[in-house]
């Protein structure tokens, strides 16, 4: 029952992160076809910015959030909920308005404009405040919430991006302001399911804890999304932002694989919390595995076989990214 209750977990979560990141491919027929080469490669660049100061806007609580509010009870969960939620709205006011001050000169170094440096991190403080409210949900195994609310940014990004860059052809400005109209809707959305958790005050000690979990994460996070997102910084500068147009499309289509990875991720942290003390946790967690490999590795054959099948109608132009595929897959 355990396994089965983690399988429906994984399906869950893997739809929604597929569905986050669904996004992206559907969209890439559109921007392929209506943006210039350079343009998708600016934008390949700027999510990838984008991504590594998120991690500034998080600090790597996500895990101490868990740690503490999953167990919790009722007024424990209260403490942790309001005690994250206000210190990430702080930080996020504070950095957010630093880059602010300075997205002129961020603009610059670039090679775009300020007015998306000024939308890429109001999107990064909407998302981080959004945070407290879907890890809740995952601790509270509310995955059919979860996945209405994955379904809310989804339908609003698409439909965004279709409105401001496939019919008012706003370019890269249309994208961002897509992103943005997006990411409040989801926050406004995903209010009432934590409205029970928001307390009044922020409490140094819960903060004290939950930082002494997450902060020493961050030099691996950020390690990390250097690994993956420093490409894109190198084509930029050695090949140019017509070839990153290129290497973007066949890396998205590699990280299909991803999105089965991610799912279990999602629901591994609660899974394992509720199941470590018990007694079939070793055999359970490597029949988990077992699964695990043989699942991904079918995934990445029909992935990267796939690839030069799909991209002449998918993203005409750029056929060359399936010789990208495998290798990220």
């Amino acid at each position: 029952m355990k396994l089965r209750s983690l399988v429906r977990h994984i399906s869950v979560y893997g739809v929604s992160d597929a569905v986050n990141r669904a996004t992206g491919l559907f969209l890439i027929p559109l921007y392929t076809r209506v943006l210039p080469k350079e343009d998708y490669g600016s934008l390949a660049l700027l999510y990838s910015v984008l991504a590594f100061v998120g991690v500034l806007y998080t600090w790597g609580i996500s895990g101490a959030f868990l740690r503490d509010f999953t167990p919790a009870e009722e007024g424990e969960r209260r403490e942790v909920f309001s005690t994250t939620l206000g210190f990430l709205g702080g930080c996020g006011l504070l950095l957010s308005g630093a880059i602010w001050a300075f997205r002129g000169r961020i603009g610059a170094l670039l090679g775009v404009g300020k007015g998306l440096v000024g939308l890429g991190t109001s999107i990064l403080f909407l998302d981080s405040l959004t945070l407290p409210f879907l890890l809740s949900l995952r601790a509270r195994a509310r995955s059919g919430i979860y996945l209405g609310l994955t379904g809310v940014r989804f339908s609003s990004t698409l439909a965004g991006n279709l409105l401001l860059v496939g019919v008012m052809k706003r370019g890269l400005q249309g994208v961002f302001e897509a992103n943005l109209a997006a990411s409040g809707l989801v926050l406004l959305c995903s209010f009432p399911f934590g409205l029970p958790y928001i307390g009044p005050r922020l409490m140094l000690w819960r903060l004290k804890g939950l930082l002494s979990f997450g902060l020493p994460y961050i030099p691996t996070i950020l390690a990390d999304r250097v690994i993956f997102l420093s490409d894109r910084a190198l084509l930029k500068l050695l090949a140019g932002l017509n070839v990153l147009a290129v290497y973007n499309v066949g890396y998205r289509l590699g990280m299909v694989v991803l999105f089965y990875v991610r799912a279990l991720e999602a629901a591994w942290v609660p899974f394992f919390l509720s199941t470590f003390r018990e007694r079939e946790a070793p055999e359970l967690y490597s029949r988990i595995f077992l699964y695990y490999i043989a699942a991904g590795g079918f995934l990445w054959l029909c992935i990267s076989f796939g690839a030069p099948l799909v991209l002449p109608w998918y993203a005409p132009g750029y056929e060359d990214a399936s010789s990208v595929v495998p290798v990220v897959a």
